[in-house]
């Protein structure tokens, strides 16, 4: 098998290059793996580089290890689709690092042995007209005060968490909503305003919210929550529960929250809206959005845990 790194330069402010690079070059030389480095130079050249790499290497064995935030990831994961033949591991360096907490704590991805040793489970991708997502897509304030959250973390000291809520709070005082239709694969409507709207494959969003906290991310179906435009003093009042997750099934936001599971759904947005895939911001207006199941090969380390459907009932 060959290991290749698709590091993002610019990932945690330069972190990737400076701190984690070194570090898995030299566990990477004490393991004596075949190992070789790709830096991407823009967005989307990920996913370019490892389908090219793919095509021209049917006979190989490939693990991709994305170096970088969950755009990250998820470019180097749209580059694999098709490909048995690759296995994406993922090394953190974003500010959220949303994906990998679906598996545990961030932290224990940078046990680069556990890495080496890891073992390769299939998941789900999720497929958003031309886009691919990896783990979540928010729509409504999720997706503002991630549009927000880019300038937080190059005019602040705040990182991760933090620059969230300060997003957050920024873009609370707007109170804003996506005014739009969803209809679901079983014929469901649901018309009007929406706080927040998420479709998920993942768990978390915005470094550590439990936004849909009955996801797992081999099921083969997506996560579709939705919170009903509210007032800022009740949104406040939902706050705790939508950060641990005890939003959905709670008593008192069964009035304002939806939540759902679809195979596929379509989305029309009436109005421009931001619209956020695996961190990275996009402008469309009509969504035909589905699951693609088992989609990629990832890999879990060896001091991690896979949480995997069928392993749960």
């Amino acid at each position: 098998m060959k290991h290749i790194f698709v590091l993002n330069p610019a990932a945690g402010k330069s972190k990737a290059e400076r701190e984690i690079l070194p570090n898995i070059i030299e566990a990477a030389k004490q393991k004596g793996i075949d190992y070789s480095i790709h830096r991407t130079g823009n967005v989307g050249e990920a996913t370019s580089f490892v389908k090219r790499t793919l095509e021209q290497n049917p006979d190989e064995t490939f693990r991709f290890y994305a170096i970088g935030g969950d755009g990250t990831i998820q470019e180097t994961a749209h580059g694999m689709i098709g490909f048995p033949n690759a296995e994406l591991a993922a090394i953190p360096a974003g500010s959220g690092n949303d994906f990998v907490r679906n598996f545990g704590e961030a932290k224990n991805f940078y046990y680069y042995d556990a890495q080496f040793n890891g073992t390769a489970h299939p998941i789900d991708l999720i497929r958003i007209n031309s886009h691919i997502c990896v783990n979540m897509i928010n729509i409504g304030l999720d997706s503002h005060t991630a549009a927000f959250q880019q300038t937080v973390k190059l005019t602040t000291p705040f990182r991760g968490t933090a620059s969230y809520v300060v997003a957050l709070a920024k873009n609370f005082a707007k109170n804003p909503a996506a005014d739009m239709r969803i209809t679901l694969d079983d014929g469901s409507v649901y018309d009007g305003e929406f706080s927040a709207f998420s479709i998920a494959n993942g768990i978390f969003c915005g470094g550590g919210f439990h936004a849909a906290p009955k996801a797992y991310v081999d099921d083969g179906l997506m996560d579709v929550m939705m919170i009903k435009r509210i007032s800022r003093l009740r949104f406040v009042g939902l706050v705790g529960n939508y950060h641990s997750g005890t939003h959905v099934d709670n008593p008192k936001c069964e009035d304002v929250v939806t939540y759902a599971k679809a195979k596929s759904l379509t989305i029309d947005l009436r109005s421009a809206t931001p619209i956020c895939i695996d961190g990275e911001i996009i402008f469309e207006s009509d969504l035909s959005i589905d699951i693609l199941p088992k989609a990629v090969n990832f890999v879990v380390p060896t001091n991690c845990r896979f949480p995997g459907f069928e392993a749960e009932v």
